[in-house]
């Protein structure tokens, strides 16, 4: 089995092991803690996890300059040092304004609000707050061996992380101890992740010296740039969820956010597999030239994993479309969500598709491009549900963020093409775009089905499974294949 096939292999056992992790941690904190208690433990975290989001775009340009530059050793260690002590700087700032914020703003709000121990809750977010730097610094040293297409020993260390975490948890469940020791419990395990990184980095790539002598503003020119554009695109990605939540919220009633909340889970952690799983296409792309060997790329690993994004969307949103409602079914007992996560499916269809070039164009440096692309994703996903809500007044109007994310891929698609005059017309019929056109249109048939009530939810849903097992069934067997390394995909 070749790397490229580990990489993705151990990408993937990471997406799940992580998963089912929060969600047994989840259940085991809201158990012994109770709603309130964890309540604002939830409240603390998003805090500093806001906090842990604003990189900079550093983490990202990290792993692309990373691969750029790892056959020069004096480049790369000069990139990497001068970039390590500004980002650590960038933290240290983050840490002090984050707990002024929270000194001044939110824990006295919190105390007054439900009469908990001051000092308890200072002490919690303070420790929240440590985690957060070592975190922080953590997610740089983790970029660095991403960019040395290190990700099944990322991949190792994430699962060692997550099961640490759920070890302490287990054991204050186990040993009913205070909230204060969960807070112990993860700066102990970002403390010991932190070490871990380092000891690897020390032993395994040898010839990576991060040294402050080594610092220097000229390393930083390029990568700042990079990163800044990067961070917009993070920050008007980021815009997305909360815009549709208040279109949502605006139009048809907070009840329905809790819906689309439901749906949205769902369909993002099915699509997320994917897009975790196929990292590695972006050092790949990091190392891209001249046009022919952009061209080259997309001829070979664009198509084959465009065509793997189709052949992933018809399992997840196809093969598996019948048992994912059942589940929301028995867990929630309503239509709505069902209905939701129909609609989220079909965006989530054509993203793992376009996920390839989109990766692409981050990896050979159009961050400026792409930070464009998600800012009229924003505006038009805007536009597209105010006018789909205003119309109809019915969650069918999320359509317009398939509409926009369709128009989307395809601005993207044209943009690569004049980039790098392939053929577009051929790059599509090789992938076999046509099952995700079919796929698409089953899904939209079956939620206007169901939403207008002409068949019970499971009718079509089982229908489309039964279907796309005999669509995809000979894509899934490459599919397949490509990990257990006995075939290429053919494209």
């Amino acid at each position: 089995m070749n790397s490229e096939s580990k990489n993705s292999i151990w990408l993937s056992i990471q997406y799940i092991v992580t998963l089912i992790s929060s969600l047994i941690m989840l259940k085991l904190n809201i158990t012994h803690f109770g709603s309130e208690i964890f309540g604002i433990w939830l409240l603390f975290a998003s805090i500093w996890g806001t906090g842990s989001a604003i990189d900079f775009g550093f983490g990202t340009a990290i792993i692309k300059f990373t691969a750029q530059l790892k056959s020069d050793e004096r480049k790369l260690n000069g990139l990497l040092s001068s970039s390590f002590y500004l980002f650590l700087t960038l933290g240290i700032i983050l840490l002090v304004l984050i707990n002024l914020i929270g000194h001044i703003f939110i824990i006295s709000e919190v105390v007054r609000s439900v009469g908990n121990n001051n000092s308890e809750l200072i002490n919690i977010f303070t420790l929240l707050g440590f985690s957060f730097l070592i975190q922080y610094v953590s997610i740089f040293l983790k970029s660095i061996f991403e960019g040395m297409n290190d990700f099944k020993l990322v991949s190792k260390i994430t699962i060692f992380q997550s099961l640490t975490t759920l070890l302490f948890v287990t054991i204050i469940y186990i040993f009913n101890l205070s909230i204060i020791w969960l807070a112990i419990g993860y700066l102990s395990t970002w403390f010991i992740i932190l070490l871990v990184y380092i000891y690897y980095l020390k032993n395994i790539h040898k010839s990576i010296k991060i040294k402050l002598s080594f610092f220097d503003l000229n390393n930083l020119k390029g990568i700042v740039g990079f990163s800044v554009s990067i961070q917009f695109t993070s920050i008007f990605t980021a815009l997305i969820d909360p815009v549709i939540k208040f279109l949502i919220g605006n139009y048809l009633g907070t009840s329905h956010i809790s819906f689309y909340e439901i749906a949205r889970r769902f369909a993002q952690a099915m699509s997320g597999l994917f897009f975790n799983t196929f990292r590695i296409i972006l050092p790949k792309a990091s190392i891209l030239n001249t046009t022919d060997e952009k061209l080259n790329f997309l001829r070979t690993d664009g198509k084959k994993f465009s065509k793997l994004g189709i052949t992933y969307s018809g399992t997840a949103f196809g093969l598996f479309l019948a048992p994912l409602t059942i589940l929301i079914k028995l867990l929630f007992g309503i239509d709505e969500p069902i209905i939701i996560f129909l609609i989220l499916a079909l965006p989530e269809s054509v993203n793992s598709f376009g996920y390839t070039i989109y990766i692409f164009l981050i990896g050979i440096g159009k961050a400026h491009f792409i930070a464009l692309v998600q800012l009229t994703n924003v505006l038009l996903i805007s536009s597209s549900l105010f006018i789909g809500f205003y119309i109809y007044n019915t969650v069918l109007g999320l359509f317009g963020y398939f509409i926009t994310v369709v128009l989307v891929n395809i601005g993207m698609f044209l943009f690569v093409q004049k980039l790098t005059k392939i053929d577009l017309k051929e790059f599509i019929s090789s992938t076999k775009v046509f099952k995700l056109v079919f796929l698409v249109s089953c899904i939209i048939i079956s939620t206007f089905l169901i939403y207008f009530k002409f068949v019970p939810f499971y009718v079509p849903t089982i229908s489309i499974s039964f279907i796309m097992s005999f669509v995809f069934y000979n894509d899934i067997k490459l599919y397949i294949n490509f990990f257990l390394n006995k075939t290429e995909v053919e494209v």
